[in-house]
């Protein structure tokens, strides 16, 4: 588990830094290119660092977030949007409801970005495989036949920088990282069925919060299939 004392030495090496300085000088290249842009916010580890670093630039830009049915009752979410409001953070909450676990997903990056010209992103080199590729084809900065920018300043960001960044400016986060540490990932929904569902995060679930598991249950009768 990536501790505290573990950040500080991080973040003063030189390796930190500069990635710390290319994130910014993304965040300035995407800002003068996007004159609608948002930050598209999970509030997980990398949203929280994302969000601090482009308020920097621009205070006032809009993060949006979509909750879920089950958002809460899988994460303490509401809690954290709360101190991030407390730090001025604009933040608009998308609720979307659905009867099965087949949501569209064009749909919702539809309501996700509507009346916005670009989306700054948390997606990292080092996360997942797909990401990695999605990164090195397309670039830190990408835009699409409809002209939408998705644009990605924590690209060459570590798990580890990201823990340290969080640790030094004191985020909000979520509660999990506490008990499982940042290396743990974090979801705002129950997967589509035919995604497959996170069994692991379902398992801790019923473990850490029974209650909770037991609402999900009412909502998606079918998690129980996994657990």
């Amino acid at each position: 588990m990536i501790d505290i004392e573990c950040a500080k030495i991080r973040a003063k090496m030189p390796s930190f830094k500069r990635k710390l300085q290319v994130a910014k000088e993304i965040i300035k290249n995407g800002l003068s290119l996007c004159d609608k842009p948002i930050v598209s916010c999970s509030f997980g580890k990398d949203s929280a660092v994302l969000l601090h670093l482009v308020m920097q630039e621009k205070p006032d830009i809009e993060a949006r977030f979509i909750s879920w049915d089950e958002t809460n009752l899988i994460h303490n979410f509401n809690d954290v949007i709360a101190e991030w409001e407390k730090l001025n953070a604009n933040i608009k909450i998308i609720n979307l409801s659905r009867l099965t676990l087949d949501e569209k997903v064009k749909d919702r990056f539809d309501k996700l970005t509507h009346e916005a010209n670009g989306s700054f992103v948390g997606l990292r080199i080092d996360e997942s495989k797909g990401r990695r590729i999605t990164l090195l084809k397309d670039g830190v900065i990408y835009k699409n036949k409809q002209g939408f920018y998705r644009i990605c300043p924590l690209a060459y960001f570590s798990t580890e920088d990201i823990a340290a960044y969080i640790y030094l400016h004191k985020l909000p986060t979520l509660q999990i990282y506490k008990i499982e540490g940042f290396q743990e990932r974090t979801t705002s929904r129950i997967p589509r069925a035919n995604f497959g569902i996170r069994q692991e995060m379902l398992q801790r679930l019923k473990k850490r919060d029974l209650q909770a598991f037991q609402k999900l249950q009412e909502i998606y009768p079918e998690v129980s299939e996994y657990v």
